[in-house]
């Protein structure tokens, strides 16, 4: 569970964090599979609210449920550089059968001043003894028994089948390959962190088991001795990211079984159980991550919230070019670290230069960023270096900032008589002589007598006399609105979210799930990067979307993703049914999103 941690200098400094929404969450039962008289604990999380209630929970024939008190905690995380509070409560649910079977705990309800939070109901099966346990092992190995906030840590969860039982294992789904079940919530949403894209598979020969009711990969590493018997041993490997301080609990796993006492051929060459059937449980034990927090000593004023070991290159094309002109400035940022969610070096503020906008590439070792610049002027000799600022956590760890060199240019005047054309957004246009100015005015001959005008009407006079009143009172709105555009960029980048969309995958060569992650990303108010996770149906979902929609937009990019990390061209096909998304998904955005 997550440790208590506070500090008044993080408080301060998370004093203007964007107010959240308190979310409910379940963590457990944990073991889902219990014997008669033990007990197994179910947590539930009420996140960023210091005050709520747990309503009562309804009385189950044969269960017996205590809950205890509620336990408070502060946490920090960090994005862009800057430290945000989190506080969550909780409290622990002791559930102990009294006699076997599936026990439905109904959802449960939290309130929160005059709001009532429900959970997903959840199982609890209790069986009479639990055997099996010298049948298998599981292993939890983190890379790291301590960590910094954002600093990646590899989880590998190490598990084995008796090598003579795993040939009597009892069907469980005819789609899975190794017909065994895992119960470890982490593996699919580890409280505290989110989880790493997985890189392509190295080769190893892979099974599908059933884990947390779902059909996971997992790697066959060969087989392992252990008192005396042989063990077929595999390996499930998740990437974490702590995005809180305090800790990273990986509770304790569960494998379970059933396997035939004797399996002998049928007539048609298959194989049949013969004798009974046995069920195997096997407990591993769990583990815990703390988390450090960034110090705050040394930290550059443009830390992009990196953490690893990285290097920082630059390159630019053309570097001879005239005023005006497009170039393309590549930085490349490669390692081992946080690359999905750090936040990529501004350049808006290079002298000499205007930015049109930039494009990002992303793989699990490497982040490409590609500017779009332009110099404004001849005098602009060179792209001045690039710093990228990150946290190095090899011991003692320390910030460091890289430094790319500075790239010569060649700019060109523009030839004589020549101008700039309007940057982007900008209203007007340069008066052509005899054109569009005073001197293409026609010849006032031949439009025969003037006459003075008739006298304007009482509704015309009126109309009149009120247009100053009703300019002024225009003009102030505008003002207003441009003021609150000014204190909160978010609202401006999520109203042009859509049209952002369709201009950046209507481009030549466009990476469509880019634009996509985008797109949400300003509909949510995060990092792009951030939008990747496992909870983004749900996070969708409490912005106003609907359940199904929301599911079908996450499923969508998740899949995008996966083939594009597995060297498919997922972002240039799903085109389509990205732009088809975004307009259902526009159509559904509720007033909780910036508008």
């Amino acid at each position: 569970m997550r440790a208590l941690y506070f500090s008044s200098i993080l408080g301060a400094l998370a004093a203007a964090a964007p107010a959240q929404q308190p979310e409910l969450k379940l963590q457990g039962p944990d073991p889902s599979i219990v014997k008669l008289g033990d007990a197994a604990e179910l947590v539930v999380r009420l996140l960023q609210a210091e005050r709520g209630q747990l309503l009562p929970i309804s009385p189950i024939e044969g269960l017996e449920i205590e809950a205890s008190k509620p336990g408070y905690s502060e946490m920090s995380s960090i994005e862009g550089g800057r430290i945000y509070r989190h506080v969550e409560l909780r409290w622990t649910v002791s559930l102990r059968p009294h006699r076997e079977g599936v026990f439905e705990i109904p959802k449960l309800r939290v309130k929160v001043g005059e709001q009532i939070l429900e959970s997903a109901s959840i199982k609890l099966e209790a069986v009479k003894d639990v055997t099996g346990a010298q049948f298998g092992f599981l292993d939890i190995v983190a890379s790291k028994e301590k960590a910094f906030l954002n600093e990646p840590v590899t989880v590998r969860l190490r598990f084995g089948i008796d090598r003579e039982i795993s040939g009597k294992l009892v069907t469980l789904h005819p789609s899975l390959k190794l017909q065994a079940r895992i119960d470890a919530g982490w593996i699919s949403e580890p409280a505290g962190a989110v989880l790493m894209q997985q890189g392509a598979p190295g080769g190893r020969e892979t099974v599908t088991l059933a884990v947390n009711q779902q059909a996971v990969a997992a790697d066959y590493v060969g087989t392992e001795q252990r008192n005396g018997r042989a063990f077929q041993v595999f390996e499930i490997v998740r990437s974490v990211i702590p995005v809180r301080t305090g800790a990273i609990d990986l509770s304790a796993p569960l494998l379970h079984f059933r396997y035939a006492k004797r399996v002998e051929d049928d007539f048609f060459g298959g194989r049949v159980a013969r004798g009974g059937v046995e069920s195997a449980y096997v407990y591993g034990t769990g583990k815990s991550i703390e988390v450090l927090p960034l110090p705050e000593q040394g930290r550059p004023a443009g830390f992009s919230g990196g953490v690893g070991a990285f290097r920082v290159t630059a390159s630019a094309s053309p570097t001879d070019l005239k005023v005006g002109e497009s170039l393309k400035l590549r930085l490349s940022i490669e390692g081992e670290g946080n690359l999905e969610f750090l936040e990529s070096p501004k350049v808006d503020g290079l002298e000499g230069f205007h930015n049109f906008g930039k494009i990002e590439e992303k793989s699990p070792t490497q982040r490409t960023v590609i500017y779009d610049l332009s110099p404004l002027s001849d005098s602009v000799k060179e792209i001045p270096p690039i710093r990228f600022s990150y946290f190095d956590p090899t011991p003692p760890g320390s910030y460091k900032t890289a430094e790319t060199p500075p790239i010569r240019l060649k700019v060109n005047p523009l030839p004589p008589g020549g101008a700039l054309a309007p940057l982007s957004g900008e209203d007007g246009k340069r008066a052509i002589a005899g054109v569009d100015d005073i001197l293409d005015m026609k010849s006032l001959a031949g439009l025969g007598p003037w006459r003075p005008p008739a006298a304007p009407s009482v509704a015309t006079a009126t109309a009149i006399l009120a247009a100053p009143w009703l300019l002024a009172g225009a003009a102030l709105v505008i003002l207003r609105k441009r003021e609150e555009d000014l204190a909160n960029p978010e609202r401006v980048r999520a109203r042009g979210a859509a049209a952002a969309f369709r201009a950046a995958s209507a481009a030549p060569g466009a990476d469509a799930t880019e634009a996509f992650a985008t797109y949400l990303a300003a509909k949510l108010g995060c990092a792009p990067a951030a939008v990747v996770s496992p909870d983004l149906a749900q996070r969708l979902a409490a912005r106003g979307i609907d359940g199904q929609l929301a599911q079908r937009a996450a499923d969508a990019l998740d899949r995008a993703v996966a083939s594009r990390y597995a060297g498919g061209a997922a972002g240039a096909a799903a085109g389509g049914d990205f732009g088809a998304l975004v307009a259902e998904l526009e159509s559904q955005f509720d007033r909780s999103v910036p508008k």
